[in-house]
């Protein structure tokens, strides 16, 4: 298994990184306390699923790779105590300390409170769901390998904002590839109009509008993280019908004022996509043209093309 959710990250304006967050639901924090001990060997914790293992060591070694920090943040269903375990990009090794709700909660707006300036949103404005179902949907369709504890810590996370806004976002699905030294980031964007479908849908049909409603932060932020991991950034459009197919943007370049510069665009059927996901999470080809398979079906747009988006978007996905 390579591809997995990561639940939280922030891009530190005034750092230029990033920081990477992890939750881990367990039974019982004591016990889990009690085992780890702060050792070098500490994330052979009994407690915790080896597929869970596997993720945490790939976050890990790429954290230490692009010199960014990884927060892990364990806890159980009281919420009362929490383990806080930090990987810092000017350290060796990591930290860890047992906090109280309250005193964790301190900690955790302080970092929230990093990103900088700019827009933001109250997390529960931007997701009520506390699992995005399509999403695992697919995990569950290109492996077995699933860890029920492997909680994306979003109710926690609500609980500890409050009404505070954040430039938080999570990765839907994230893939680091060994064969190649590249991290791709797969962001699902569901389609709930009926005008449009999902093989001609972008964010440049909502995004850098100028309006209150504006959503363009997600998008620079997942932006800005794709370039600080040395990695490729895929927005899956899809909806609620399977036989609408799935569109697919790798987007190739982006400015944080203008938006979308280019892009390459792929129109696969439902099986098509579920079929490359699978290919993709058992990866091992040094060539980094993960979409060879479906570039009969690809068309590219360039900067000229979304310098002039109103004029043109009615051309835009079309087979």
């Amino acid at each position: 298994m390579s591809i997995y959710q990561v639940d939280r990250v922030q891009y530190i304006e005034s750092q230029d990184t990033i920081i990477l967050f992890e939750f881990y639901l367990v039974d019982n924090i004591d016990n889990f306390i009690k085992e780890f001990k702060g050792e070098s060997e500490a994330f052979k914790n009994s407690y915790i699923e080896e597929i869970y293992l596997q993720k945490l060591r790939t976050l890990w070694d790429l954290s230490v790779k692009n010199e960014t920090n990884l927060f892990i943040i364990i806890y159980d269903e009281y919420e009362d105590k929490i383990l806080f375990i930090e990987r810092s990009r000017y350290k060796k090794g990591f930290t860890w300390d047992a906090l109280d709700f309250k005193s964790f909660q301190r900690k955790f707006i302080d970092l929230n409170n990093m990103s900088g300036a700019g827009e933001s949103k109250k997390l529960g404005s931007v997701r009520q769901d506390n699992k995005d179902t399509f999403t695992l949907n697919i995990l569950e369709n290109i492996s077995n390998d699933i860890d029920s504890n492997d909680d994306n810590g979003l109710a926690l996370t609500k609980k500890l904002l409050g009404n505070f806004t954040t430039k938080g976002f999570d990765f839907d699905l994230f893939q680091y590839i060994e064969s190649t030294g590249e991290t791709v980031i797969y962001e699902f964007l569901k389609n709930e109009t009926s005008y449009i479908k999902n093989y001609t849908a972008n964010p440049m049909r909502y995004c850098w509008t100028g309006k209150p409603n504006d959503n363009k932060q997600k998008f620079i932020s997942l932006w800005l993280a794709s370039q600080k991991l040395n990695g490729r950034l895929f927005l899956i459009n899809y909806s609620e019908n399977t036989e609408e197919g799935i569109g697919i943007s790798e987007i190739i370049d982006l400015d944080v004022s203008k938006g979308i510069l280019q892009e390459n665009k792929y129109n696969l059927t439902y099986h098509e996509f579920i079929t490359l996901m699978i290919d993709m999470n058992r990866y091992d080809s040094e060539d980094m043209d993960y979409m060879k398979k479906y570039n009969y079906k690809m068309r590219s747009y360039n900067e000229i093309f979304f310098r002039n988006w109103d004029i043109n978007k009615k051309n835009y996905g079309k087979t």
